[in-house]
């Protein structure tokens, strides 16, 4: 075979030129790899510092019921009763968290998670009182004693003993709010408090509001029998005072602090301090379903 018939002519190869750019573009290039490198370093500070802090404005701790694991605990939300590890691989962990009002937080979100079984009895129970043990009872600890109860699928709100409550009242007694319905089998559901002042919100279609001033007193007011307190005691599948009134179905809570009363309990875009902490705690929290491409996704925080 003749090889000129195979042959191919190719152009003679030069070498070829670096490419070089205009000092403008070298300064953007340089800016824009300084910018990628300073979030990169600045993500991974905040990842691997400490999870329990996400920000100044909030500080976030965790309690799994399941597995008996708390992080991120603060001076401002302890735990007062630790949880054990389940034996049975349930929800059936007990705890109780004390959260401090006096001090630069003024509002507290518990963020609470339901396994994909119906809740029974008493799995959340706010108190004004440490010896808060449902019902809105403390044993007449003190007057300024207001309670929240989850009770199987039902949520009791009752009012402290101030003068003047039983106007305020459903039932002329210290009952002031039942919401029906309000968890059922893997719900989320978020309640915050502050000073005189209850949100709820079961990311379903149940939310609403109570403020009165027979609520939850966490500026100072004097009592009219008691102390002057700035705490509220969380049980989380129990009640504060024992272990007697306890309940299994709530697998994992979240006590996020905020500072400022500047705030909405409502859905909203998911904000870089929550994508942080979901990234901190991957373990024990569960996100089903999150849209992305720069579109606005539900908060399983519901920050403002």
């Amino acid at each position: 075979m003749d090889d000129r018939r195979t042959r191919r002519n190719f152009p003679p190869v030069s070498p070829s030129k670096p490419r070089t750019f205009p000092p403008l573009e070298y300064a953007s290039l340089g800016i824009r790899m300084l910018t990628y490198q300073t979030v990169l370093i600045a993500t991974a500070l905040l990842v691997f510092s400490n999870c329990g802090v996400t920000a100044s404005k909030r500080q976030i701790t965790n309690v799994d019921l399941r597995t008996g694991v708390v992080e991120g605990e603060t001076q401002h939300a302890r735990f007062l009763v630790y949880p054990t590890p389940s034996r049975t691989g349930r929800c059936d962990g007990q705890a109780v968290a004390q959260i401090d009002f006096s001090g630069p937080y003024k509002v507290a979100r518990l963020m609470l998670r339901y396994e994909d079984v119906e809740p029974q009895d008493w799995t959340l129970d706010v108190s004004d009182s440490a010896a808060g043990d449902g019902f809105g009872g403390d044993g007449d600890e003190i007057s300024n004693m207001a309670e929240t109860q989850v009770h199987n699928r039902q949520m009791r709100v009752y009012s402290n003993s101030l003068p003047g409550h039983t106007v305020a009242t459903i039932n002329g007694g210290l009952l002031l709010k039942v919401v029906d319905d309000v968890v059922t089998a893997g719900t989320t559901l978020v309640i915050e408090i502050s000073d005189e002042r209850l949100r709820w919100n079961n990311n379903e279609s149940i939310r609403g509001s109570i403020d009165s001033r027979y609520l939850y007193t966490l500026s100072g007011q004097a009592p009219v029998y008691g102390q002057v307190d700035y705490f509220i005691y969380a049980g989380f599948n129990r009640v504060p005072a024992t272990t007697t009134r306890n309940g299994t179905g709530l697998c994992s809570a979240s006590i996020i602090m905020v500072k400022s009363k500047a705030h909405r309990l409502a859905r909203s875009p998911i904000k870089a301090e929550e994508v942080l902490a979901l990234l901190c705690q991957t373990k024990m929290l569960r996100v089903d379903s999150v849209e992305t491409r720069g579109q606005s996704v539900g908060n399983p925080y519901l920050l403002s």
